[in-house]
């Protein structure tokens, strides 16, 4: 059986991205093969350009296909070619329409790229590979720039690839692998869930040392092992960056004709490789089951066994400026609320509550953990449910209010009631000539029967839910008496809709919205919201953690953004100057705004935060699941964990 290593050598070249240039034969496996000269193969990722207006797009229009490189109109790329020879371009593309780009090479003009053969869709998962085009290229550096024409819209680039009409040795193809995959472990670049030893040792120590998860002698221990498997880390990433030295040095020479055995032994060098490689890898399991162990197995704040989550089909998320009420109805939706042990690494979830088809959202677990509420269809509208956990069944909570009527977001409240999003108030968005509706706050008393409204928006109210001291939070679209009108003000008001006052964000140009607000347990002021625009990604963005005992304002109130970062956020910029006729820049004033935020480290969904200062499971998109669960610890420069169920192709949100 094949070695992990040799598994990855043999895959590594349609699967790992490798930053700047990569030279790879394509679909060869790494180990000996016949002496056939073949065409040598260069793929270079998009995302991995030196200079250029584009900007690397890790989460929009991906829906768990590959990064692309969009939104500017320019992008440039250092790159070495080993040989004269004819090479021919493709690119790996996502286009719903054509979006041609120049190429140059060292400035000159060469080619025309995707003029036609359109895609399905923006997404990148759609991507095809574009239509080839042939240019000479001479052996050494070179630049390679893309541009769009006339300043238009950039296409969804994902990678370049080209092949030359010189066949090169078998032996220059095993180097080729060789040198890829040290490049795939010295370029490696740190996801939201890389094993971080620092950061291990600051888990480990704040969990001992407030909750008394370990004894001095076990923490001892555990840091003891934690630092021999980063020295010996460090030992092989050296070693590693030696080794690479001497593969790129040969490849670099340009013997295409093959390897002088005697000045370098190919044979004992891939095996060295293949040691080193295996060893890395290995060491950095045992860091991920230290990590498990303490973090999930042995944390004292996950006093529980069961995590419920929803799966789905069609997370049906809508546009930042929409209310969740405009959700499809119908039996498309292949819902269930799942159930598994985050304690046990992988544990199979088994199927806590399906609803034939219907939608299941919104969800809301009482304080005693014996129901929940939820979001689903009946007939054309969506209603509010609450499904009880003992006795595993579901009753309508909210009334029907009649037709066009939908209300969604149901949220308990102490006294019996219960608040939900209603487009009863029978409005429409005014920017969009109010053709979908507005959805306001409304109050259901506990006699099941009494509805109240709460809010009297001409824009929407989103995700009410309780703050510790029994007050409502909610999302608030402010329109008026504005600096600008990207502006989404999260409130607070009594149960009973008195009192509607300012939380976070009123006179401040970012941040523009704070979905899906959820409150730190245990009395604590602080919150977590996804910090989004207003024509950004779907109800989707940036992670922070605010306190508005210390600002209510602007970025004055952010204790961190998640993952971690101690610089506080920048959104602050300056308009591009206009131009005139004859192409000069026109002086303008400098001026402030806020920015349309997009997703450029992680996009989160849904949080849920469980304890003061402790870890909070939450919903985030990413590679390569699409939807995962994620443990994030509330304390700075934390370390992040996936709680991974066997079927990790399972959307959860």
């Amino acid at each position: 059986m094949q070695s992990l290593c040799q598994q990855l050598l043999t895959i590594c070249m349609i699967f790992v991205a490798i930053t700047k240039s990569t030279y790879l034969l394509a679909e060869q496996p790494l180990a000996p093969q016949e002496e056939v000269n073949q065409a040598l193969t260069i793929l270079v990722d998009a995302v991995d350009f030196n200079r250029g207006s584009v900007r690397a797009e890790p989460n929009a229009w991906r829906q768990g296909g590959p990064i692309a490189v969009l939104y500017g109109n320019d992008a440039e790329y250092d790159m070495t070619f080993p040989v004269d020879a004819i090479y021919t371009l493709e690119l790996f593309v996502a286009m719903e329409s054509p979006r041609p780009l120049n190429l140059f090479l060292d400035g000159i003009q060469m080619a025309t790229v995707c003029l036609d053969g359109t895609t399905p869709s923006w997404n990148t998962i759609d991507a095809h590979w574009d239509k080839p085009v042939s240019i000479p290229v001479s052996a050494g550096n070179h630049i390679v720039r893309l541009a769009t024409q006339n300043g238009g819209p950039f296409p969804h680039v994902i990678q370049m690839k080209w092949t030359s009409n010189v066949l090169v040795s078998a032996d220059w193809v095993r180097l080729n692998q060789i040198v890829q995959l040290l490049r795939s472990i010295t370029q490696e670049q740190p996801t939201f869930d890389s094993v971080r030893p620092e950061a291990l040792y600051k888990a480990v120590d704040y969990l001992a040392t407030h909750y008394g998860s370990l004894d001095s002698v076990q923490q001892d221990e555990i840091i003891a092992q934690i630092k021999s498997i980063q020295d010996s880390l460090g030992v092989i990433e050296t070693t590693i960056l030696d080794d690479l030295k001497k593969a790129e040095t040969q490849f670099a020479s340009g013997n295409t004709d093959g390897i002088n055995r005697k000045d370098f032994d190919l044979d004992a060098f891939e095996q060295r490789v293949q040691e080193y490689c295996q060893k890395y890898y290995d060491l950095k399991k045992q860091l991920e089951t230290i990590r498990f162990e303490c973090l999930v197995q042995n944390n004292p704040l996950l006093d529980f066994n069961t995590i419920l989550v929803r799966q789905t089909n069609q997370p049906a998320l809508v546009n930042n400026w929409l209310s969740s009420a405009i959700r499809p109805v119908g039996n498309d939706y292949h819902d269930a609320i799942i159930a598994f042990n985050p304690k046990k690494r992988n544990d199979s979830a088994t199927i806590f509550f399906e609803n034939d088809g219907k939608m299941i959202a919104d969800l809301r677990l009482h304080w005693d953990a014996n129901r929940f509420l939820y979001t689903s269809s009946v007939d054309n509208e969506l209603q509010v449910f609450e499904y009880d956990i003992q006795t595993k069944s579901s009753r309508q909570i909210t009334p029907d209010m009649g037709n066009d009527i939908s209300n969604i977001e149901g949220c308990y409240v102490p006294d019996g009631s219960f608040v939900f999003v209603s487009t009863a108030s029978m409005l429409g968005v005014p920017c969009i000539a109010g053709l979908s509706p507005v959805g306001n706050i409304f109050r259901l008393e506990p006699d099941g029967q009494t509805v109240r409204q709460l809010t009297f928006e001409q824009d929407q109210d989103w995700n009410p839910t309780i703050l510790p001291n029994g007050r409502i939070m909610y999302l608030r679209w402010e329109y008026g008496d504005l600096s600008h009108y990207y502006s989404r003000i999260l409130m607070t008001m009594n149960p009973d809709g008195t009192n509607q006052v300012e939380h976070y964000g009123s006179g401040s140009y970012w941040p523009n919205t704070l979905f899906f607000a959820k409150p730190v347990p245990n009395g604590s002021s602080k919150f977590a919201a996804i910090v989004s625009g207003h024509h950004g990604s779907m109800q989707e963005g940036e992670l922070y953690l605010f306190d508005p005992e210390i600002s209510r304002t602007e970025t004055e109130g952010v204790l961190a953004q998640i993952p971690f970062h101690e610089k506080k956020p920048d959104y602050l910029f300056d308009f591009r100057q206009k131009r005139n006729g004859n192409g000069q820049p026109e002086p303008e004033p400098t001026r402030r705004c806020g920015l349309e935020i997009q997703p450029m480290i992680s996009v989160h969904l849904k949080i849920l935060p469980m304890k003061q200062l402790a870890s909070s499971p939450l919903i985030l998109t990413g590679p390569p699941m699409g939807l995962a669960l994620i443990l994030i610890p509330a304390f700075p420069n934390g370390i992040c964990f996936s709680l991974a169920l066997k079927e990790s192709t399972t959307k959860c949100l």
